[in-house]
């Protein structure tokens, strides 16, 4: 789980932020009647009037799953400490994890005037949750249950369905077949993929009004003008270990400033992730590439170099994956990656849907790697493999292994290593350039958030 200090403080700073745009003109309003500073008035538009609210991600994901709906629940009203991810080791599902959501939950519920919380489970987050709810010590503190492309149930979540459960679900999630859940709040989406259904605008409007009654946002942060005139923005996020969700403690973690071609200019801070893994960067610049460089020492870890398209809004999720060391179901895909002196590899992560080879085109120095086999509706793939499979300059390779997991895909593409050169990758118009450096230097993660 994020540290509560850290993820606080930064989503107090986002929920300023926020505040200061889009109710400046209403907070001058405030004190023309009343008297009170724009900073006394903006304080009360967050009032601790929601019960906490935890997210649990699914299968080979992590809590940044839920960045754009915690930011709108920020926007309709949330207060930032009344929010919450589990971060949980998703490839040992055989395990029960509610021990370890207890105690989140009863950390939460102490720094509140609740005695219950709200949970929202995807995927396979929603077994945690019914497994959770089915236990009679832990079902009290919970008041109603958000149930996200999740499998499909007799009843709804708790003990003999006393938890008020919403059921999202829809016909065009080709990996877990919904349905409706008799007893439950039964909506279904239309036209939204796996991780669509968990990220999606028109999923977080159907959030708030089962769960607080509240009217639906208007209009998207994400789509905000106001983000094109951001001179600064605030990162947050943890450093873990990929799949398995091991929070990674005391590492530090370089921020470079980056060029448009992906070359570093300078080194902006060196970072230290807490205890919990997190980690907070202040005052960037927006509208400004930058890469961010976790370094593990005494590992035998494949290092890993993060790029992103320019950020124009704050990010309380980015995520820094590293690849888990040798033992672990994660370490055995990871350690297909070649460790070459002189070819790259890459890894191109969405974190809002999938992969369409029908709707979108995503390039590499202008080739678009999209097939039907790469990116099929039936594989949800979010996360894309990208090397020379065979080493052999030819783009004719398979990896079997991979196939056999949903959310990822193998693409076989060499990128020969060249210092100063650059690859540029577009995503359906959105376009950023990474360096064409050695996979033994690190391989080069992009993530369009």
């Amino acid at each position: 789980m994020i540290h509560p200090n850290k993820s606080t403080l930064f989503f107090t700073l986002l929920l300023t932020t926020f505040l200061l745009t889009s109710s400046f003109f209403m907070a001058c309003e405030d004190q023309k009647e009343t008297g009170t500073s724009e900073e006394e008035a903006q304080i009360t538009i967050c009032e601790r009037q929601r019960r906490p609210i935890i997210f649990i991600h699914g299968f080979l994901a992590a809590g940044d799953t839920w960045n754009r709906q915690i930011t709108r629940l920020l926007a309709s009203g949330s207060c930032p400490e009344d929010i919450q991810v589990f971060d949980w080791n998703s490839l040992d599902m055989s395990a029960d994890h509610s021990e370890a959501l207890d105690l989140l939950i009863t950390n939460m519920l102490a720094s509140s005037d609740f005695n219950q919380v709200d949970l929202v489970g995807h995927s396979a987050g929603g077994g945690v949750a019914y497994t959770y709810l089915a236990e009679a010590e832990y079902n009290a503190k919970v008041n109603r249950y958000v149930h996200v492309a999740s499998f499909p149930n007799d009843a709804p979540a708790g003990i003999e369905g006393n938890i008020p459960t919403l059921n999202l679900w829809s016909s065009a999630d080709l990996v877990v077949e919904g349905a409706d859940i008799p007893g439950a709040t039964n909506v279904e989406l239309m036209g939204l993929d796996h991780y669509l259904i968990a990220t999606s605008f028109e999923s977080f409007n159907q959030m708030i009004d089962f769960l607080y009654e509240a009217e639906p946002l208007e209009n998207d942060p994400f789509l905000s003008a106001e983000s094109e005139t951001r001179e600064t923005i605030q990162v947050a996020g943890r450093v873990l270990s990929l799949g398995e969700n091991q929070a990674l403690s005391q590492t530090e973690i370089e921020l470079w400033e980056v060029d448009d071609n992906g070359q570093r200019i300078e080194l902006i801070s060196i970072l230290e992730s807490d205890a919990d893994g997190g980690y907070l960067a202040t005052n960037l610049k927006a509208n400004t590439y930058y890469e961010w460089v976790p370094n593990l020492t005494n590992s035998d870890s494949p290092k890993v170099r993060y790029f992103t398209p320019k950020l124009k809004q704050d990010q309380g999720y980015l995520y820094l994956r590293t690849f888990p060391g040798e033992g672990s179901l994660a370490s055995i895909l990871v350690r297909q990656l070649p460790q070459s002196e002189t070819q790259s590899s890459l890894v191109i992560f969405n974190a809002h849907r999938a992969f369409s080879a029908e709707q979108d085109q995503l390039t590499l120095d202008g080739t678009n790697i999209l097939s039907p086999e790469v990116a099929s509706a039936e594989n949800t793939t979010i996360a894309l493999f990208v090397f020379d499979i065979n080493e052999d300059g030819q783009t004719d390779g398979r990896l079997p292994l991979f196939e056999g997991f949903p959310f990822l895909s193998v693409v076989d593409f060499p990128i020969e290593a060249e210092a100063n050169t650059s690859l540029n990758i577009t995503y359906n118009g959105v376009e950023l350039n990474v360096p064409k450096s050695a996979s033994k230097e690190g391989t080069i993660i992009v993530i369009f958030p």
